[in-house]
């Protein structure tokens, strides 16, 4: 067999199925010690939130951006660290004398294992696909394997404005904070301004179709309609969504803690990792809505969280034929709630609520029923 032959049926027989038992391994354990993983990423953030205000009580030059960069260079050396650095309102162009590191072994180690067991399963083609063959392929696989940081990142800044530290920092009138690779693509992970757009503005560009990361905190879009946009990553909480139209809204991420949403339309809207804690949902029509978390052998990686509906009000609130695998359900209402042919595969309910729900055999077995108090 020619090199070229042999490296691709060594990626078509192997290199998928390597990889993605990995993901699977590695989705399990982020599921599992997501709320510790996030505690420890909060602390070495406070770490760097108390260099910069050690730094401005030198120099009050307020911050612009924030960046979380995978050093590359750190996986060929089997060490995965990441970078944050500290810019000013010119970005790459203004940098602050103040960094730190942090190092997901706790994600890259799976990654490892995967590059562990490509190495024995080369051999048998005898020189044909050699070792930097599987470097190269570990690095092409990164990315899948660093969503999970992107996420666990994401899942922190849900609660970033309550560490006093963050709020002590010094910021431009419009401050980022970004995750990607070390000066090259990245993510917007948070996005604040000191001075908002006006609710106008706001509704005008979410109208126009495009949201995505915007703060849009206790804005009426109530009766608006706002089918097909995309509000991905913003941060809509508190606002007024009562009767809007979010039909086949990207929502993926979004922010809607304490929102109004009675009978709003969501169907087939992509929910990815919402978070609807303590939302008014009554009436509201979810039906197959895409939310589900989990690696998926067809699909791959679905979400990372799970859609939030704690302590929300379910009401008459429809959820037909939607993916709300992992889901949270804890404290929500519920009365005439509609899950027919929804997927409920280890989303979470109280086991008291187990008697007002309508649900068929085969959804109370695949679902995690919790005690008041249990996580």
């Amino acid at each position: 067999m020619e090199r070229t032959q042999a490296l691709e049926h060594f990626r078509e027989r192997y290199v998928g199925n390597t990889v993605l038992d990995q993901l699977e391994t590695l989705d399990r354990y982020f599921w599992q010690q997501k709320d510790d993983l996030r505690q420890a990423l909060q602390t070495n953030f406070v770490s760097l939130c108390q260099k910069i205000m050690d730094r401005q009580t030198r120099d009050p030059k307020p911050v612009g951006f924030i960046n979380l960069s995978l050093l590359r260079t750190s996986l060929l050396e089997e060490n995965t660290v990441y970078r944050w650095d500290v810019y000013g309102q010119e970005w790459y162009g203004d940098t602050l004398d103040v960094g730190g590191c942090y190092h997901a072994d706790w994600a890259f180690d799976y990654l490892k294992q995967a590059k562990v067991k490509l190495e024995v399963l080369r051999r048998p083609y005898m020189g044909a696909v050699i070792r930097q063959d599987v470097g190269v392929i570990m690095q092409q696989e990164t990315i899948f394997f660093h969503a999970y940081v992107v996420a666990l990142l994401r899942y922190m800044l849900r609660g970033v404005e309550a560490i006093p530290e963050f709020q002590a920092v010094i910021k431009a009138s419009t401050f980022y904070l970004c995750v990607g690779e070390y000066f090259d693509f990245c993510d917007i992970a948070y996005l604040a301004y000191t001075n908002p757009p006006n609710a106008n503005k706001i509704k005008r560009r979410l109208k126009e179709g495009d949201s995505a990361y915007k703060p849009m905190k206790e804005t009426d879009f109530s009766q608006g309609d706002y089918s097909f946009s995309n509000l991905s990553f913003s941060d809509a909480r508190g606002s007024d969504f009562d009767h809007g139209n979010l039909y086949s809204a990207q929502c993926v991420g979004t922010d809607f803690r304490g929102c109004r949403l009675e009978g709003a339309d969501l169907k087939h809207s992509n929910i990815s990792d919402a978070d609807f804690s303590s939302c008014r949902l009554r009436q509201a029509d979810l039906g197959w809505a895409e939310g589900g978390a989990g690696v998926d052998d067809e699909e791959g990686i679905k979400s990372f969280l799970g859609v939030n509906f704690r302590n929300s009000d379910l009401t008459d609130t429809f959820f037909t034929g939607a993916d709300l695998r992992r889901a949270d359900f804890r404290g929500a209402t519920f009365h005439e709630t509609d899950f027919q042919d929804a997927r409920l595969k280890e989303a979470i309910f109280y086991t008291k609520d187990k008697s007002q729900l309508d649900l068929t055999p085969e959804q109370i077995a695949e679902i995690h029923w919790v005690e008041e108090g249990q996580t």
